[in-house]
C-alpha cells in the first residue's frame, strides 16, 4: 500500500502503537520450533480456553522465535501502561496463575525472565 496522505501515515502508526502499547493486555506465545517442541501448542490452547471461559477481554497471539531456546516455553506479557514482561518455561498449570496476575495488573514473578523498560531503536 502506498501511502499518500497524512492521514494514513497516522492510521499506520496508530495500528503499529497498539501493537507495542495496547489497550488490552497482550499476551504473546513463543510458537517457533523450540516452543512447540516444549509445549507452546498445548500451552497456547490453554491460554485460549481460560481466556474465553472466563471472558477475559485480552489479546492472544501465536509468535515467532524469541531467539532463547533454553527457556522455552516463552510468553511475552504486555499490560496496558506497564513495561513488557517475558516469562519463561511456562506450563500448562502455569496458566490460570498467569491470567489471575493479568486481571490484577501484575506478573508471576517465579516465571519472569526479564521485563523491558522502553525500546530503543538502534539506526541500522
Amino acid at each position: 500500500m502506498r501511502i499518500t496522505t497524512l492521514e494514513q501515515l497516522k492510521g499506520i502508526k496508530e495500528r503499529g502503537l497498539r501493537k507495542i502499547v495496547p489497550s488490552l493486555p497482550r499476551i504473546a506465545v513463543g510458537m517457533d520450533t523450540c516452543g512447540i517442541g516444549n509445549g507452546a501448542e498445548e500451552l497456547y490452547k490453554e491460554f485460549k480456553a481460560v481466556l474465553s471461559r472466563r471472558k477475559i477481554p485480552a489479546h492472544l497471539v501465536k509468535t515467532g522465535c524469541f531467539g532463547f531456546c533454553a527457556r522455552e516455553p516463552l510468553v511475552n506479557i504486555r499490560l496496558p501502561h506497564k513495561p513488557l514482561v517475558i516469562l519463561e518455561k511456562v506450563k500448562v498449570q502455569d496458566v490460570k496463575k498467569i491470567i489471575d496476575y493479568v486481571i490484577k495488573e501484575g506478573i508471576p514473578i517465579d516465571r519472569a525472565l526479564c521485563k523491558i523498560e522502553e525500546w530503543i531503536i538502534l539506526p541500522g
